[in-house]
């Protein structure tokens, strides 16, 4: 951290905001705010916190830049792609705001960082694209008593609420768990990477993410307590949802951080036919060191490379249109996670009921996390 303070310049737009003034700034400071997830809702969220002179900012993401992120994720550029997004972001907004502490953890986001990092934190910020990521974030705030401000977007529509916060009046907020207590059934929801969204959508609703942070940490405006607000970008149009304000346990959730690094959230809103199709990283690298054909379907330009045996890249457009599939081996098909893979070796064992076809459940992320993954 650089010791040179910021001119009252910077902040002064804000500051003079009847309520706000040197009190208010001075909390913002002094607060610590957890990102996780520096993609699409990530970026605006940081910039903007960034902006408003949030004194330390955590941002945890083990992804790298792809081109494919360029269109809405405006932190980085075609020079970053290859990079890990946690230290990129970190050197961006650093350079920009050298007088603000920022801590890069680039790695895949688990329960074990949860227990690790999150209750250092004064709130945590849901930028995550994947409904486990999203349940586990929600429990791990729920057991350390701290606010999570949640996002999400899908095509034109996107989501915001503040969820587990400390209410006025006592208790606490509606948590992601009382307005969705079970992950989506198997297949019913297409993630981002399936179903697309507008580029600018993921800046919307990040700004006002960013912005509930600001409320929260300040105890100025309203925030989105027991609430949840949904945006049409198709239609310019919102409107909020109300959550139940007598909220209590709720069944089928970790009780205990032993729990919580003991849940299996690699599984929510998995793919169908998981029974029958769905392989795990360790026994398909097993099976393609036994001849199993390995075949990327992610768009061509998509991070990390895989090199675990002969790998052959085909993406799912592609891959949905092709009829013909030579050999007798067995073919795996991997994506990021396992959803767009699943598609297609759905299609195949359609095409080819007697052969051998799976999909690698976790995707290129599971893969790679195995310890004998190249």
């Amino acid at each position: 951290m650089n010791e040179e303070q910021p001119a009252y310049d910077t902040y002064r737009r804000q500051m003079i905001l009847p309520g706000f003034g040197q009190a208010a700034q001075d909390k913002l400071a002094a607060a610590r705010v957890l990102v996780v997830g520096a993609g699409g809702l990530g970026c605006p969220v940081l910039q903007y916190l960034a902006a408003a002179g949030v004194g330390h900012l955590g941002i945890a993401d083990g992804d790298v830049v792809n081109h494919s992120n360029l269109h809405r994720q405006v932190l980085y550029s075609t020079a970053d792609v290859g990079q890990p997004k946690a230290q990129v972001a970190a050197a961006r907004l650093q350079a920009q705001y050298p007088h603000l502490t920022l801590s890069a953890i680039a790695e895949t986001w688990t329960a074990a960082h949860c227990v690790a990092h999150i209750d250092a934190y004064d709130v945590v910020v849901d930028g995550t694209d994947h409904f486990g990521s999203k349940y586990m974030l929600n429990d791990a705030c729920v057991l350390f008593g701290k606010p999570l401000v949640y996002g999400a977007v899908s095509q034109w529509q996107g989501q915001v609420a503040v969820f587990n916060a400390s209410l006025p009046t006592g208790g606490r907020s509606a948590h992601y768990r009382h307005l969705f207590a079970q992950p989506p059934a198997a297949g019913t929801v297409a993630s981002c990477e399936e179903a697309g969204v507008v580029g600018m959508l993921p800046g919307i609703i990040g700004s006002m993410q960013a912005l509930e942070v600001l409320k929260l940490l300040t105890g100025l405006g309203e925030p989105l307590y027991n609430q949840l607000l949904t945006y049409d970008a198709a239609r310019q149009t919102f409107y909020k949802v109300k959550l139940p304000t007598d909220v209590g346990a709720v069944p089928d959730m970790p009780a205990s951080t032993a729990a919580l690094l003991q849940w299996n959230y690699d599984d929510a809103c998995a793919p169908s036919d998981q029974s029958s199709l769905s392989v795990d990283a360790a026994t398909a690298l097993e099976w393609i060191a036994r001849g199993a054909v390995l075949i990327d379907v992610r768009e061509l330009d998509e991070l990390p490379a895989l090199q675990a045996g002969t790998v052959q890249r085909l993406p799912m457009v592609l891959a949905l249109e092709k009829t013909e599939w030579e050999g007798e081996a067995m073919l795996l098909f991997v994506c990021q996670r396992g959803q767009r893979s699943m598609q297609v070796a759905k299609r195949v064992k359609e095409l080819y009921p007697r052969r051998k076809v799976g999909s690698i459940r976790g995707g290129v992320v599971a893969m790679l996390a195995q310890p004998h993954a190249k």
